[in-house]
């Protein structure tokens, strides 16, 4: 069973995108935000740096293992009302040792001070996107002798799969809202809100292993982001949504995290950063129900989630689903030490 499954899963990742199959995503948006919305570059801190990873389908035979990375930065300018930033990233993803996909994109943004605490930015990316496929991986109809299945029988039909390599654009537009002109949440009142829609593949690059005129369709990416303080209290909550459009294919996952400040910086010797801890529970619909640990210090975060598979899967999945891991170095750091926008 476990094998059919398997099977199942990586036919489902190479079909062609008239079936309902998405883009390669993960369960902690909001800590790959390139990938997640082009608008984000710079949009909340002057200088992020994200690494990501995803382990899923553990319980079948071959684990869906994905690698990201980025890094985005703002430009000074002379305005104090509006800034450039920079980015880029890439992602490495392996389905099952069968479809191998390569993605790498270069970012720029620019956004306007739309009054002293909201900003509106817009975002523009392009790159490559190259997919692979083993068909070393399958059984093929010309591999059976005639009563059983024969590997050493040379395969006539995978020879004919082609490795994609296209160019790739998408945009993207963010709103981000700060109580207090700090991207923070240490005080009583203190809110902090980011939304915003992406558009990727607006050029439908070609996209068939076997030469013809697939097109990969467009994508639409929704998000949004929230932190609130309670007041009299150091602890905050942050509700979340993404919803993603991809032709017939859709998905919304939503939550909320739990955010407790544990320790205040030193004001005098500097030596002890402040830190935070947040736990959370997501549901992505019809798929996984989500529990998500955080760690902050100082510049640094550390998040950890874990998907349990309730879909018409889990009878093969035990309910497991996929693992991720996501790290971040932010500067100025999310506590707001020094961190007033648009300077």
């Amino acid at each position: 069973m476990k094998k059919i499954i398997s099977s199942l899963i990586t036919i489902l990742v190479f079909l062609p995108f008239n079936g309902k199959t998405q883009d390669i995503h993960f369960t902690q948006f909001d800590k790959s935000p390139l990938v997640l919305n082009p608008g984000l570059a710079g949009a909340v801190y002057k200088t992020q740096v994200n690494l990501n990873y995803r382990n899923q389908w553990t319980s079948v035979e071959s684990p869906f293992q994905t690698f990201a990375f980025s890094v985005d930065q703002r430009i000074n300018t002379k305005s104090r009302n509006s800034f450039l930033a920079l980015g880029i990233y890439a992602l490495s993803d392996n389905a099952a040792s069968t479809v191998k996909t390569m993605d790498i994109k270069f970012n720029v943004a620019g956004h306007i001070k739309i009054n002293r605490l909201s900003s509106i930015g817009l975002g523009i990316q392009g790159g490559m996107l190259q997919r692979s496929l083993d068909p070393g991986r399958f059984e093929w109809g010309s591999q059976y002798d005639g009563s059983s299945y024969n590997s050493a029988i040379l395969n006539s039909e995978g020879s004919t799969y082609n490795t994609i390599k296209v160019a790739d654009v998408s945009a993207g537009i963010v709103y981000s809202y700060s109580a207090n002109e700090y991207h923070k949440v240490t005080g009583n009142n203190d809110k902090i809100l980011n939304f915003g829609v992406s558009v990727s593949h607006i050029n439908r690059p070609k996209y068939s292993f076997v030469g013809s005129d697939e097109r990969l369709p467009i994508k639409v990416t929704a998000f949004a982001n929230s932190l609130i303080s309670l007041p009299n209290s150091n602890v905050a909550i942050g509700p979340s949504l993404m919803y993603i459009r991809q032709n017939k294919a859709s998905e919304v996952l939503l939550g909320t995290r739990v955010r407790f400040l544990l320790q205040q910086a030193s004001k005098v010797t500097g030596f002890r950063g402040q830190s935070a801890a947040s736990i959370g529970v997501y549901y992505r619909h019809k798929d996984a129900i989500i529990t998500s640990l955080q760690y902050e210090i100082s510049n640094y975060m550390i998040g950890l989630s874990y998907d349990f598979n309730v879909s018409q899967l889990s009878p093969a999945s035990n309910l497991r689903g996929g693992f991720e891991l996501s790290l971040r170095y932010a500067a100025p750091n999310s506590f707001g030490n020094n961190s007033v926008r648009f300077r």
